[in-house]
């Protein structure tokens, strides 16, 4: 198993972010719906069931990190810099976009464990 199929991100965020998110989405919430004063926190673990092995596998989760920073840093500078982000339709397209995504990725994550195809059986 490689480094990226046993890393984790969680995220630590205000405690009733799952409202202000669904307002935002429903046209009832303007962005940003985090205020400048909260904290947030994204954690990000590497080797979290195998543990980190060799001198390879270390490597591989700097390098996995590195390229974290790197995608988060172009990110941020993109957004900073970007007419969009005062257009709330425009990250409000990106955030539905997003929550498919995810929607996806967990249905997906179902099927590949063959829970969905067990269920069938029965």
């Amino acid at each position: 198993m490689s480094i990226v199929n046993d890393s984790y991100m969680n995220m630590i965020l205000p405690e009733d972010i799952s409202s202000r998110i669904k307002d935002f989405m429903s046209g009832r919430k303007d962005f940003p719906y985090i205020k400048e004063n909260e904290i947030m926190c994204l954690l990000y673990v590497y080797g979290k069931d195998r543990k980190i092995n060799s001198e390879i596998e270390v490597n591989e989760a700097i390098d996995l990190a590195n390229r974290t920073v790197a995608n988060v840093d172009k990110e941020i500078d993109y957004y900073n810099n970007s007419k969009a982000r005062f257009d709330t339709e425009f990250i409000k397209s990106g955030t539905i976009r997003l929550s498919y995504l995810i929607l996806l990725q967990g249905m997906l994550h179902f099927i590949s464990k063959n829970t969905f195809f067990r269920f069938l059986d029965h």
